[in-house]
């Protein structure tokens, strides 16, 4: 592309092949290659392709572990999200920037974001949405100490889990609930004591607890790459990387990049048994 100057074809394959060496985990080489997309979109005054670029930026760096640097991309995913008026995207980077603050220990600015994705999906009537919201609030509730609060958001995760059918989301949001409650000295639901193994002394309850939101960051979804083209085809916040709608050019590579990052998810996630 470059020996026939095609600037902006340079752009989407810089694009693609930051998402190509993201999926390989060399982040180090995904970061230069999203670095060239964003200046390229810049210099084409491409706010979409920009958007696109901070967010891939924003993932690459979090698997860095340069969590400041992501936290930046979020932001600016952000704010193009709600110039763009995009608020599928908008509720993703307040989860991502939720998840990012977690990581980085600041609870209280990662309850603002997760909050503010919660009004996001419930105004998109997006329960799955809603239903990582509340989980996300109750981790960070708990690790302030907020037992209440994080009390109520778990057990509105369980509420959502339940209605959504999802097995994984309601055997950790019973985990949480019955963990919570003791706690808090309150008597479990039978529902919640036959199927949570008991913990029998309040340090192996603040042990659990503190493994259960580890083990949740180890898991937590990003804002899906994105690769470039005409569509972006990004639905609203989902429990994985699932298939996306279709944008015009770049069906097969979504769809390729979809299953690779489902399966990368998967890989990362805790197996749970529940007895």
């Amino acid at each position: 592309m470059r020996d026939i100057g095609d600037v902006a074809a340079q752009g989407r394959a810089c694009g693609n092949l930051g998402n190509t060496y993201y999926l390989l985990g060399d982040f180090g080489q995904a970061i230069t290659y999203h670095e060239e997309r964003l200046a390229i979109a810049r210099q084409f005054g491409d706010k979409a392709a920009e958007r696109r670029a901070h967010s891939n930026l924003g993932n690459s760096h979090i698997f860095m572990g340069q969590f400041e640097e992501a936290a930046h991309h979020y932001k600016r995913t952000l704010a193009l999200a709600q110039e763009l008026g995009d608020q599928a995207i908008e509720a993703q980077a307040c989860y991502s920037l939720g998840n990012t603050y977690t990581l980085l220990r600041d609870y209280e600015t990662a309850i603002e974001y997760h909050l503010r994705h919660l009004l996001i999906a419930q105004n998109l009537n997006d329960r799955v949405g809603e239903g990582r919201a509340c989980w996300s609030l109750g981790n960070a509730h708990a690790s302030l100490g907020h037992h209440e609060k994080a009390l109520n958001f778990a057990s509105k995760h369980l509420e959502i889990s339940k209605e959504l059918s999802d097995q994984m989301g309601e055997a950790t949001a019973k985990m949480n609930v019955a963990d919570l409650k003791r706690i808090l000295n309150l008597p479990d639901s039978p529902e919640v004591r036959d199927e949570v193994l008991p913990l029998k002394t309040p340090s192996k309850m603040d042990q659990h607890l503190h493994r259960v939101r580890r083990e949740s960051m180890e898991q937590l979804s990003l804002i899906k790459l994105t690769p470039d083209g005409k569509g972006t085809g990004v639905p609203a916040t989902q429990p994985k990387a699932g298939t996306p709608a279709k944008g015009e050019d770049d069906d097969s590579f979504f769809d390729l990049l979809s299953r690779f990052q489902s399966k990368r998810m998967d890989d990362q996630r805790c197996s749970l048994s529940v007895k």
